[in-house]
């Protein structure tokens, strides 16, 4: 039987947000405003009431200054094995 994670990929790509933008000293609105996102919308798919797309991985990766949608997943996963310890 395989352990399965604690967190969630939505989540865990929330997450990953929250740390990147941190690192780099930004808030979480100005990453949103950055990525061009309605408030409702960022907040929603934050927060887990709706899910983040390939898309809105790749809209987030040029807020955060990473080359790639494919970087913020790799934070999200590095975030998720953290989680698990």
């Amino acid at each position: 039987m395989s352990e399965q994670p604690n967190i969630s990929l939505q989540a865990s790509i929330s997450r990953a947000v929250a740390v990147r933008a941190a690192r780099l000293g930004r808030t979480l609105k100005s990453i949103r405003l950055a990525a061009g996102y309605p408030t409702t919308t960022f907040q929603d798919r934050y927060k887990g009431r709706r899910p983040w797309n390939t898309n809105d991985v790749d809209r987030l990766a040029k807020a955060l200054d990473l080359p790639d949608g494919f970087a913020l997943y790799a934070i999200a996963r590095s975030e998720a094995e953290l989680s698990d310890d």
